[in-house]
């Protein structure tokens, strides 16, 4: 995966230099904003965010282009139909979070909370997920490409027409993961994952 490319960055305040809602080299810091703010499109470049709280903006079109969110709310944030390139969350809240469709490149996402989160249809390229908590995410008709999961909580997620293959699952919790049989073909497991997927089909191993 491919970091972001922030060569300088300011600090400066959110909404004075927002404008349009257009951004590039901030340094935003420990900002909550209390009523909500609506952009048309919102582009973020060359940005580093710090204990941010999104939930109060909305945009009908988000792209990202190298940008770090660290400690940052995005709880139920709508980053539907986005573009994102060489972004990196880390130890962000992204409970409910929609990207259902939406383009990544080299992102990842680091010791973040995931749960309940929609990929579905999204378009996924270098994309890493990291010690993050990921309960009950949608994965349904995804494309992966080269795409990492590492120590992550991934109970109950669906992967519903989403090909896994080459997906390195084996260091990851995946209790009661939904799929499609096709969706499982060249996915990467641990030994004893192989039996938890096998009682889902009703079948047991011997010892």
């Amino acid at each position: 995966m491919i970091e972001p490319r922030i060569k300088r960055v300011l600090e400066k305040d959110f909404l004075k230099e927002i404008g349009e809602g257009h951004l590039k080299n901030a340094q935003i810091t420990n900002q909550n904003l209390l009523q909500e703010e609506y952009y048309e499109e919102l582009w973020l470049e060359e940005c580093v965010f710090q204990n941010v709280s999104f939930t109060k903006i909305k945009s009908n079109e988000i792209t990202c282009k190298d940008v770090l969110f660290q400690e940052c709310d995005f709880t139920n944030f709508d980053f539907s139909n986005c573009y994102m390139e060489r972004v990196e969350f880390k130890n962000c809240k992204l409970v409910g979070s929609n990207f259902s469709p939406s383009v990544l490149k080299n992102v990842s996402f680091l010791n973040s909370n995931l749960q309940y989160g929609n990929f579905s249809l999204a378009k996924l390229s270098n994309v890493s997920f990291k010690n993050s908590k990921m309960l009950e995410c949608s994965f349904n008709e995804c494309k992966f490409q080269k795409c990492a999961f590492q120590e992550c909580s991934l109970e109950k997620v669906d992967f519903f027409d989403t090909s896994l293959k080459d997906i390195d699952l084996s260091t990851c919790d995946i209790t009661g993961i939904r799929f499609t049989l096709h969706s499982l073909k060249g996915v990467i497991l641990a030994r004893e994952q192989c039996v938890i997927l096998a009682s889902v089909f009703g079948v047991y191993l011997k010892e």
